[in-house]
């Protein structure tokens, strides 16, 4: 039994956390199947909803492609960007934080490298915490109104007041509404908490958060691969489409978990092969994106919403079974949340003593800015390409690059991650440009 509690990831946050009561024993850390997991669900947000309406838009081969190579990328940057937590954390095993991005940055890149990263950093994780947020907001909001009937939200703008809905929706309250809905509240109310614990403290959440989006993506597979769902659909889409504007924006925006390896790996076990696990989580979620995107590409061909989701929900031949498993998953979303405020805390602590305040509130005042406004993709798409895309991709492969120079590590090394730090930032001023055009 303790052999395949080791396997699954680490007996400690499983068996004895503070959800569960009681102080923690010390343990050897994360095991292989809970990075994997950690990994999966860090990448999985909404981003992965807007792929058929990428897949439309670019054509699924090219979709396909950029998605390969965006996995691609991913995954070696995160395999090269090890070597430095290794030796870093070897020089200094008592000290966790020295191998944060805030650490490492200011160590390789010098002052004005570690403020650059730091506003990237900053905003990336506030806006990937914001983007979760709003979506696991209104599908509260749709749980409720399926439970009780209605939803009730208080506006503070343009004047207060308390409004409610019936609306059987996944957006139940009109487009444009500043407010402060049920499902916000509640939303903020499991979260919140859930924030001010350290990440092997939220192990089980996010087990449960697996588990709960893995069954909810297979009924979705399920519904667009019926008859019902493909009979207007002869072919998988067009191999080539005019639209690629939210291609490059849509694939960074799903593989965002470099930011988070630091942490992984600083809790992860020695005794676990950390470059595996990092591309077995990346390969799943490229099979799952990918899927997701073609079939929902081929099912709905020409779904007006950005979010397949929102299809899939008011398709008429959709089953009860399938809408149930629409909110299933968009409330899964939300056990993952705590992951982006407790990252935004660990860099934050060597600056701040306020990094604990901070990082729980700024990702909900923000989301409270966005709710429910009809802007709010759009801001997503520009932070992806203008911060996420660089603090994922950029900032790691100059870490290992100047790790490699300090280390004398031979040229044919280094030409690699010159090679991916170029493709990288030509692709992300490829996405910047195609958006502007």
């Amino acid at each position: 039994k303790l052999q395949f509690l080791y396997l699954i990831g680490y007996v400690r946050p499983i068996m004895k956390t503070p959800l569960l009561g009681g102080d923690a024993p010390p343990a050897p850390g994360f095991g292989f199947v809970t990075l994997v997991m950690l990994a999966v669900n860090t990448m999985n947000g909404p981003g992965l909803v807007a792929l058929s309406r990428v897949f439309n838009g670019a054509g699924w081969v090219p979709s396909t492609i950029v998605l390969a190579f965006s996995a691609m990328i991913t995954g070696y940057t995160v395999s090269s960007f090890t070597a430095v937590l290794e030796k870093d954390l070897w020089r200094n095993p008592r000290d966790k934080g020295c191998i944060e991005f805030s650490a490492l940055s200011r160590r390789y890149l010098g002052e004005g490298g570690f403020k650059a990263t730091m506003v990237l950093l900053c905003v990336s994780l506030v806006m990937l915490a914001c983007a979760q947020i709003v979506v696991t907001a209104q599908a509260l909001d749709a749980f409720v109104v399926g439970l009780v009937g209605e939803s009730a939200a208080v506006v503070y703008y343009p004047w207060p007041e308390v409004i409610t809905t019936t609306t059987r929706s996944l957006m139940p309250f009109p487009v444009g509404t500043w407010g402060v809905s049920v499902g916000f509240v509640l939303d903020a109310a499991l979260c919140i908490y859930l924030g001010t614990l350290d990440l092997d403290a939220n192990i089980l959440p996010q087990f449960m958060a697996a588990g709960t989006a893995l069954v909810a993506v297979l009924t979705l597979y399920v519904h667009l691969l019926s008859s019902a769902a493909l009979e207007n659909a002869p072919a998988v889409g067009d191999l080539y489409g005019p639209d690629a504007t939210a291609l490059l924006g849509v694939s960074v925006f799903n593989f965002a978990y470099v930011i988070a390896v630091p942490s992984l790996y600083a809790d992860s076990s020695k005794r676990v092969d950390f470059r595996h696990a990092m591309w077995w989580g990346v390969a799943i979620m490229c099979f799952i994106c990918w899927l997701l995107g073609v079939l929902g590409a081929a099912a709905k061909p020409a779904a007006p919403s950005a979010n397949v989701l929102i299809s899939i929900y008011t398709d008429p031949t959709a089953s009860v079974p399938t809408r149930m498993a629409v909110k299933a998953y968009l409330l899964a979303l939300a056990l993952p949340i705590p992951i982006y405020t407790i990252l935004l805390k660990r860099n934050l602590e060597p600056l701040t003593k306020h990094a604990n305040a901070i990082s729980l509130a700024a990702p909900w005042l923000g989301a409270l800015f966005c709710y429910m406004q009809p802007w709010f993709q759009l801001l997503i798409n520009w932070s992806s390409l203008l911060c996420l895309g660089f603090v994922n991709y950029t900032v790691p492969l100059l870490i290992t690059l100047a790790y490699y120079r300090e280390e004398g590590t031979p040229w044919s090394r280094q030409v690699l991650v010159v090679a991916c730090l170029a493709f990288s930032f030509v692709a992300i001023l490829a996405g910047i440009y195609l958006n502007l055009v």
